[in-house]
């Protein structure tokens, strides 16, 4: 959204704030204008014009699209309208029921994080959980279903740390999640109220060794 803002005069913009879209309708248009302005992009190809219908230009003064290349700065393009349904983006469909060779998918998700928590933190109660309803709930929204956590600190962490700091300690005698029960651990079980289901797999972010 902040890309579009920046062509956008401040009484346009608090014009279009007033109304009040609702979650929901944001991510709905922000995705039909995102498809709309990538279909554009491949308009010459004939995959896709034998597909879809021509693209037609989105005449709305309250968007604008400016893009920046190697040798033009700053050059305001145009918007198309998407040339598909919101319906067909259908993520119930069965692929191992169409294609006995295909691999199923065993869940969408994102990744828990610290400061995905801490931000989530500084809203109300009701501001949060609704953020949490729309992400895992599973008749509305996202509903994710299967989501990643780091193993000790990443560049989401509050700080650097590991499960164990003492040093030489090869035993593991001083393992120990204290850390996590601040921010992470408290995530995945917000989340689990919507999801109780939700599947989890952990992985260090560490370099790669070699």
């Amino acid at each position: 959204m902040m890309a579009f803002r920046r062509g956008i005069s401040s009484r346009k913009w608090s014009g279009m704030y007033r109304k009040l879209w609702n979650r929901r309708q944001v991510m709905v248009d922000s995705a039909r204008l995102a498809a709309g302005m990538t279909l554009a992009e491949f308009t010459g190809l004939r995959t896709a014009t034998a597909q879809l219908p021509p693209p037609v230009a989105l005449n709305d003064d309250r968007l604008t699209f400016v893009t920046t290349t190697e040798t033009s700065a700053w050059q305001t393009g145009k918007i198309f309208r998407p040339t598909f349904s919101w319906d067909m983006l259908n993520l119930n469909v069965d692929l191992v029921e169409s294609d006995p060779t295909a691999r199923p998918i065993e869940g969408f998700g994102a990744c828990f994080n610290e400061l995905g928590w801490t931000s989530l933190q500084a809203l109300s109660e009701h501001d949060r959980d609704s953020v949490l309803r729309e992400l895992f709930d599973p008749t509305s929204g996202a509903r994710f279903t299967y989501c990643r956590m780091p193993i000790g600190a990443n560049d989401f962490a509050t700080e650097a740390y590991s499960y164990d700091e003492t040093d030489g300690d090869f035993d593991l005698k001083h393992f120990g999640v204290e850390h996590d029960r601040q921010t992470l651990i408290p995530f995945i079980h917000a989340a689990q109220r919507y999801q109780p289901q939700l599947r989890l797999w952990a992985s260090p972010w560490s370099r790669r060794a070699g």
